[in-house]
């Protein structure tokens, strides 16, 4: 693909990206579907690769009933909702959360997710590419909702009760755990080597509990 042309939402969304030892480190980290099947991360994005991706973000979201990140992925799923026609057809997107796979399908229905959802609730994956633990809201709301915290509280809160007797209530993932978003390219190696190279192009780490990167950032990132 063409070389990512970055914009002033980028510049205004970007951090030091993951270096190739913290790359490497993460594709041996184990993702868990909802159905409960093992999947490490390299691999899940080595297969994406194979369906003829040569970018791929990840979106990693913070515990499942957090409101933020839910108005978050209900913004980003009504911005491309039909990913075959709205995204480029070198361009993937998944979700990666920090609780148990158990909630995954709970969570696909609340925000209407498109895309695939992993969970990784070691936490191992999320250490390994620096992202921030801390519950600051910060000064700027989000331009990808318009509840309040109260809202946003008890629609978490509530959704946490309707789950005691599934007995995932209490493991929707660290309250305190930030995510982000990662753009990761490919390139093939010359032939013979047998092998292929994925590397970040561009990353984004939440600084509050809010801090997504903004859907007109997003659009950019993935160049439509």
């Amino acid at each position: 693909m063409p070389p990512l042309r970055v914009t002033p939402a980028m510049t205004e969304h970007s951090d030091v990206l993951p270096s190739a030892e913290a790359v490497l480190k993460a594709r041996d980290v184990t993702l868990i579907d909802d159905a409960g099947a093992k999947r490490d991360f390299g691999d899940t994005l080595d297969e994406l690769h194979r369906l003829q991706a040569k970018r791929v973000l990840a979106i990693f979201i913070r515990h499942f009933f957090c409101g933020n990140c839910q108005d978050y992925i209900r913004a980003v799923s009504e911005a491309f909702a039909n990913p075959e026609t709205d995204l480029s057809p070198n361009v993937r997107v998944f979700i990666v959360g920090i609780g148990a796979h158990t909630l995954i399908d709970h969570y696909r229905r609340v925000t209407a997710c498109p895309f695939p959802i992993y969970t990784e609730p070691t936490g191992e994956l999320v250490k390994i590419f620096a992202m921030k633990r801390n519950l600051t809201i910060g000064k700027n709301p989000p331009t990808f909702s318009d509840r309040t915290s109260f809202s946003l509280f008890w629609s978490g809160f509530t959704q946490a009760l309707s789950r005691i007797w599934k007995g995932d209530a209490h493991k929707s993932g660290n309250p305190a755990q930030n995510g982000g978003e990662i753009l990761f390219d490919f390139d093939d190696l010359p032939e013979g080597y047998g092998a292929l190279t994925m590397h970040p192009v561009w990353y984004h780490m939440m600084k509050t509990t809010r801090d997504h990167a903004s859907i007109e950032c997003l659009r950019d990132v993935l160049a439509l």
